[in-house]
């Protein structure tokens, strides 16, 4: 029988920290708001509904919040969570 190695608590912290660190989140929330932004601009010039427009200017506060709780604590997941909703719409 193979035993597999367990990772501590602070293995585990670590490897959060370097995945999930400020600066990521900073970052791929600006790139969320700005492909958001780039959407609201298209959909606008194709003459979509009321309602496509509002789907997507929705996102942009979940990107903002998330963003805020990531930069404040990078190993929370439901800021990611909130971060990659507005990735990709």
């Amino acid at each position: 029988m193979v035993r597999v190695p367990r990772l501590g608590p602070r293995a585990r912290s670590g490897l959060v920290r370097r995945l999930g660190s400020a600066r990521s989140a900073l970052t791929l929330g600006l790139l969320a708001v700005a492909l958001n932004v780039v959407g609201l601009v298209f959909v606008a010039l194709a003459g979509r509904s009321v309602t496509s427009l509002l789907q997507l200017m929705a996102l942009l506060p979940t990107v903002a919040i998330g963003v805020l709780v990531a930069v404040r604590r990078p190993g929370h997941p439901l800021a990611w969570l909130m971060i990659g909703i507005g990735v990709t719409p």
